[in-house]
This record gives C-alpha cells, sequence and structure tokens, in this order.
C-alpha cells in the first residue's frame, strides 16, 4: 500500500525524507517555482520517492494565463504527475500531453464507479475519495484506483472573493501564503490560507479528519495525509505515531463523514 503526503508549506518538504514509508510527495505549484520545482523533485527521486505537483484549487484568468505560461518548464521539471482540482486543469494537461499520473483531487468528484468511468476516460489516473462517502459507501464504490485521506484539515470553502481585500487590506506583498483565523457564531476558530499568487482563499475545518486508527483504511490503494497550517513537529509527531501503530488520536478530531454520512 503507498503511502503520499501532501504539503502546503515547501518547507516543510525534507521532513518527508526522513520517512522510508513515504511514497509520494505533493507541494503546491503557487508556492514552488519551476527551478525549484525541478530541485525537489530531484532530491525526492534520490530518496526513492515520487513528486507531485497540486494544482490550483480555482481556474481562473490568471490561474489559465501563469499556467499556460508555466506549464512546458513545469513539465520539463522531472515530476511524476499532478494534483488535479478542477476540470480544466485535467483539459490543460491533456491540450499538452503532460506526462505523468493524472490525480484528481476529492473536490472532482467519483461519487460512484460510474462517476469514475467517466473521469478516466478524460485521462483521470488516480481519484481521491469523495470526502462525504462512508465506510460503507466506500466499499461499494470500490477504492480501485484511489487514495483515501486519512489526516487532513478538510476545505470547507474556496473563495475567489478574497477575506483579506474584504476586510480592507490586500496582503499579497507582505504576506501573501499568510494563515488567520476565522470565528463563527458559535464560537469555533478556523484557519483560512491566503493563496495571494491567484488571489482566493481556503478556509480549513477546525479540526482535522483522523482516520489512522480505522481498520477500514487497509481497503484502500493508497493512503493519504494532508498538511496545511501543522508545524514541523505536528507533520514529525503524526507520521510517526502512524509508522510505529501509535494511531490512536491526542488532540480533538473529527471521523468527518466516514460513519455517518451526508445523508
Amino acid at each position: 500500500m503507498d503511502i503520499n503526503v501532501r504539503i502546503f508549506n515547501p518547507d516543510h518538504f525534507p521532513v518527508l525524507l526522513e520517512y522510508d514509508r513515504i511514497c509520494g510527495i505533493f507541494v503546491e505549484q503557487e508556492r514552488v517555482a519551476p527551478d525549484r520545482l525541478a530541485r525537489l523533485a530531484e532530491s525526492a527521486h534520490e530518496a526513492g520517492k515520487s513528486l507531485y505537483v497540486s494544482l490550483p484549487y480555482i481556474w481562473n484568468a490568471e490561474v489559465e494565463k501563469t499556467l499556460g505560461r508555466q506549464i512546458s518548464a513545469i513539465i520539463g521539471a522531472g515530476v511524476d504527475g499532478y494534483l488535479i482540482r478542477n476540470i480544466d486543469e485535467l483539459g490543460l494537461l491533456s491540450d499538452r500531453n503532460a506526462p505523468g499520473k493524472k490525480i484528481l483531487d476529492a473536490g472532482l468528484y467519483t461519487w460512484n464507479s460510474l462517476a469514475a468511468k467517466e473521469l478516466s476516460l478524460l485521462g483521470a489516473d488516480v481519484f481521491t475519495a469523495p470526502y462525504e462517502l462512508t465506510e460503507k459507501e466506500l466499499d461499494e464504490r470500490s477504492l480501485s484506483k484511489t487514495e483515501l485521506i486519512i489526516y487532513g484539515s478538510y476545505p470547507l470553502m474556496v473563495s475567489s472573493n478574497c477575506l483579506r481585500l474584504t476586510g480592507g487590506k490586500c496582503v499579497r506583498e507582505k504576506d501573501p501564503y499568510g494563515t488567520y483565523r476565522l470565528k463563527d457564531r458559535k464560537n469555533v476558530t478556523f484557519n483560512a490560507v491566503n493563496c495571494c499568487k491567484y488571489c482566493y482563499n481556503i478556509i480549513f475545518n477546525s479540526v482535522p479528519v483522523w482516520l489512522l486508527d480505522e481498520p477500514g483504511i487497509k481497503k484502500a490503494e493508497s493512503l493519504g495525509f494532508s498538511f496545511t497550517t501543522e508545524s514541523r513537529l505536528e507533520i514529525r509527531n503524526i507520521l510517526s505515531s502512524f509508522f510505529s501503530g501509535d494511531t490512536a488520536p491526542k488532540r480533538p478530531i473529527t471521523r468527518g463523514h466516514y460513519k455517518k454520512g451526508t445523508e
């Protein structure tokens, strides 16, 4: 079974090289220039790992222009594939005959086997299991060619209306990848991350999904960790606990929809 890790902060990349059992590392395209991406790919390959580039959540004029200009350099960086977050990105990669795996994120829904079949015809190689499905529903759908995220704060909202700018202050020059906190009417705090290169924000759930101790995860072809606002120490603690078999949660967590579903 493959174990892959997705990171928002590319400075955390060296931490993942410490773990032999990690097979693939995903880094954010927005935060890694093509020349640095090539260096990361080389380091990953030297460590016996694959490197994937995670494409933006949204597709707008700026994304289309920037990716269109950089895609040849990204392909030439020697990455092993792409995490695709919208259908336009899949089309761009297909038009450019980009080599490597085309991995769909959870937002490109493969709710059932028919949806997976249709997206396979469009060029998808691997899927991320939809966050909304229960263990039973995932069994019925099948986890073939599917990665199951067993740790991570799921994105609750992707906003192309910048929350910082709406609040009266653009931080693009000073804090383009900053994290800030939002509090709802129930006094629950959520982390929000700037994605200033393409002018959007991501609001993440207040607590991470934790499935490390669920026996059903062994049915998946690959397991994924998604680290967003965690520190290096937190990343090490979570990965080390998992690899040592100490999988009981030690902090507030959620099981997401894995048990209770959406219906």
